[in-house]
């Protein structure tokens, strides 16, 4: 069986969420399957210790010096600065993935964590002398190449993508619109390399064949009340202050609320006197039913959230929203009609009362506006074009003669 090393890290949910979803993928779609084997470099022993802390360090600084994070993604968001750090990371973590190449033998790699693009130019031009440029690529030196490793970069931002995500190292680039494409093109990525998938997600979402009311039913959920699905996390300092304004509006709904693993969330969220019917839970291993089970989500703006969102088919309503990629991902969804950024408590309770009007009527067409954008397949189209690609080194190996 052939393997597939996927690289992530814990950075929040999201990267981690995208690997799982490929690997999921993985395992069911091609034919035959690969196996996935998912590493976190950053977790690996010889990884300083500041840069392994920056993953448990990152809901921190953005929940308490929400300004610090905003200049610093700022001041780093330039050619000049994400290249000086891809050389540093490079150096940094080549001894970990050329130990995880080692240890799993992979047959492709796959990367959902924009730090490790910097690292994989290295073991190229090390381990395969080969080099790629926007002109094209070379091999340093005449003699025997060995089997080519392809190597698939995820981006998993909608819109506003940070620079260190772009390079020239892998064979293909699967990004999530349109306007990440032509960032990655402008950067200097080939066209033919970049392909426009979505970001993976759970590829239950397309196949839970229940429909809604059968799904209420299996959460003792009304089945005929607007349910408003509220998905918290670590950093997501407003969700009790907008929930309580749902709690207290009067409007006919109920909510079902997953604290994303955040304890105090969890017991401000047991603790509140509810109007309203809920259900709370803490980490909810069950999100793709009751995604699909629900009208609408409140929520952050992170890229795998708002992607399984729209694939979906949920309006969201989105909360703290941050500077940089989380500003175009929300800025995907008020375009497309799809949601709206909540400014305040007095936002949420007007775009309530619009979405529930009517019998609803407004809440439909968001729904509808938000399966147009959603792309629930792009985890199955992934594992397609691992397949290809190993097909392709396969072939290409096989075909060239030896040297020796």
């Amino acid at each position: 069986m052939k393997k597939a090393l996927i690289l992530t890290a814990d950075a929040g949910f999201g990267h981690r969420a995208a690997a799982n979803a490929v690997a999921d993928a993985l395992k069911r779609f091609p034919d035959p399957a690969i196996e996935p084997v998912i590493v976190n470099l950053l977790d690996d022993p010889s990884t300083p210790r500041w840069l392994r802390e920056t993953q448990s360090d990152f809901d921190r600084i953005v929940r308490e010096i929400p300004k610090v994070y905003e200049v610093a993604y700022d001041q780093s968001d330039k050619p000049g600065p994400s290249t000086v750090a891809n050389f540093g990371l490079a150096a940094i973590l080549y001894n970990p993935l050329n130990k995880a190449i080692r240890d799993v033998e992979p047959d492709i790699v796959i990367s959902t964590y924009p730090l490790y693009s910097g690292p994989m130019y290295a073991w190229y031009m090390r381990n395969e002398s080969l080099i790629r440029t926007k002109d094209g690529e070379q091999y340093l030196t005449n003699g025997p190449r060995k089997k080519h490793l392809p190597f698939i970069l995820v981006i998993t931002d909608l819109y506003t993508v940070h620079a260190i995500w772009f390079s020239y190292s892998p064979d293909r680039t699967c990004v999530s619109t349109d306007k990440v494409r032509m960032d990655a093109i402008q950067f200097g990525c080939p066209p033919g390399r970049i392909i426009c998938t979505g970001i993976p997600v759970r590829p239950d979402l397309t196949e839970i064949q229940s429909d809604k009311s059968k799904l209420r039913s299996l959460y003792g959920i009304d089945p005929k009340l607007p349910l408003m699905l509220a998905v918290g996390s670590k950093r997501v300092t407003s969700m009790i202050d907008y929930l309580n304004i749902v709690n207290h509006c009067g409007f006919p709904i109920q909510i079902v609320m997953a604290a994303g693993g955040d304890n105090q969330l969890y017991q401000q969220m047991k603790e509140i006197e509810w109007h309203v019917p809920v259900k709370i839970y803490n980490y909810c291993n069950s999100l793709s039913e009751l995604m699909l089970a629900s009208d609408m989500i409140l929520t952050k703006a992170g890229g795998l959230i708002t992607s399984e969102s729209l694939a979906a088919g949920l309006p969201m309503l989105l909360c703290d929203v941050l500077p940089g990629q989380e500003e175009g991902n929300a800025k995907v969804v008020e375009d497309g009609g799809a949601g709206k950024v909540l400014h305040s408590q007095l936002d949420l309770l007007e775009t309530l009362s619009h979405m529930l009007m009517d019998n609803g009527t407004k809440l439909k067409v968001m729904q509808q506006k938000a399966k147009q954008i959603g792309k629930p397949n792009a985890a199955r189209d992934i594992s397609k074009i691992a397949e290809d690609l190993i097909r392709e080194a396969d072939l290409s190996f096989n075909k060239t003669p030896s040297l020796l």
